[in-house]
C-alpha cells in the first residue's frame, strides 16, 4: 500500500501571533509539519528577538507538528530583498525528511490557504509539472475591510518537493490569469523559476490574506522591518505613516467593502472573535 503523501507548511515568520494562531488551527487537520522559519533580524538588518520561542507554550498543541527555523541575521547582504530571500530559502533545511511524493505548502504567515481547499488539491493528486496557486479573498489592515480585488499574483502555491528548484522561485511563480500574450509571458518566467515545465493551477475561493493588520503601531512595525518596495521605502515608520497610509485606502470607496464578520472568514477567527475583535474597523 502506498503511503500518503505528507503536507510540509512553510512560511516566514516576523511577530504575528495571533495569525500563527489562526493558521495553525485552520491547517491543523490537513498538514503533517509546519515550518515557522524565523530570524534574529528584520528584513532591513534591523536586530529582533525570537518572537516564537519567547511565546511557544502559547502553541503547545501544535509542538510536535511545528520545525522552528532560526536564521542567524547577522550577516551582511547588499539589500532588504536579499536578506528576505535567504530567509524564506532556510524553510527548505525543514524538509531534509522528504520523500519524493511529499508536498510543500509555502505562502507568506498572513496568506492562510482555507484546508477544504488544500484537502481537495491533496486528495486529487499533485503531479510533477503542477504548481497550485490559491486565489485568496483580501483584507487590509482591518478584518472587515475586504478589497475587491482577489489576491492571487502571489500567494500561496502548493507543489511536489521533489519539483522544487529554490523555495524563491516558487514565490515567484505567479497565478494564471486571463489568456492572453500577458499571461504566456508569466508562464515562461515560472517554467524559468522552476527550471522545469509546470502547469499552473488556480485554486479560486482559497482561503484569505489578511494584510497589515493591528492598528497604527502594528502597520509602523511592519512597515519598518519589511524589504524595500515600490510602497514603502526602507526606515524606521511612525504612526503618522501608518495613519496615512490607511487613510489613502479608504479614500478610495471603489476598491474595498466594509463586511461583516461571517462564514466567508475562517471558523476559528469567528469562533475566537475575543482574541480578534480588536482587529476590526473602530467604528464597525
Amino acid at each position: 500500500m502506498t503511503a500518503r503523501p505528507r503536507l510540509y507548511d512553510g512560511f516566514n515568520f516576523f511577530n504575528e501571533l495571533d495569525l500563527l494562531d489562526l493558521r495553525l488551527h485552520e491547517l491543523d487537520p490537513v498538514v503533517d509539519c509546519f515550518i515557522v522559519c524565523e530570524s534574529t533580524a528584520t528584513y532591513q538588518g534591523r536586530e529582533k528577538p525570537l518572537v516564537f520561542a519567547e511565546n511557544k507554550e502559547r502553541f503547545a498543541a501544535f509542538l510536535p507538528k511545528i520545525r522552528h527555523v532560526v536564521v542567524d541575521g547577522r550577516k551582511d547582504f547588499r539589500s532588504s530583498w536579499e536578506r528576505e530571500i535567504h530567509q524564506r530559502e532556510q524553510i527548505r533545511t525543514a524538509l531534509s525528511d522528504a520523500g519524493p511524493g511529499d508536498v510543500l505548502l509555502m505562502s507568506d504567515i498572513d496568506e492562510i490557504p482555507r484546508a477544504e481547499r488544500v484537502r481537495e488539491v491533496m486528495a486529487g493528486g499533485i503531479g510533477a509539472r503542477d504548481v497550485y496557486c490559491f486565489e485568496l479573498d483580501w483584507y487590509n489592515f482591518f478584518l472587515d475591510l475586504r478589497l475587491r480585488e482577489k489576491w492571487s499574483r502571489l500567494g500561496p502555491r502548493m507543489v511536489r518537493v521533489s519539483s522544487l528548484a529554490t523555495i524563491n522561485g516558487l514565490r515567484g511563480v505567479y497565478a494564471p490569469r486571463h489568456p492572453g500574450p500577458r499571461d504566456a509571458v508569466r508562464w515562461v518566467k515560472a517554467c524559468l523559476r522552476m527550471k522545469r515545465l509546470v502547469r499552473r493551477r488556480l485554486v479560486r475561493d482559497g482561503g484569505w490574506h489578511f494584510s497589515w493588520l493591528g492598528g497604527l503601531a502594528a502597520v509602523a512595525r511592519k512597515g519598518s522591518a519589511l524589504s524595500e518596495h515600490r510602497d514603502v521605502s526602507t526606515g524606521q515608520k511612525d504612526a503618522a505613516w501608518a495613519e496615512r497610509r490607511i487613510g489613502d485606502l479608504l479614500s478610495r470607496e471603489a476598491r474595498y467593502d466594509v463586511v461583516a464578520i461571517d462564514e466567508r472568514h475562517p471558523g476559528w477567527m469567528r469562533e475566537r472573535m475575543d482574541l480578534f475583535d480588536r482587529y476590526r474597523m473602530p467604528d464597525a
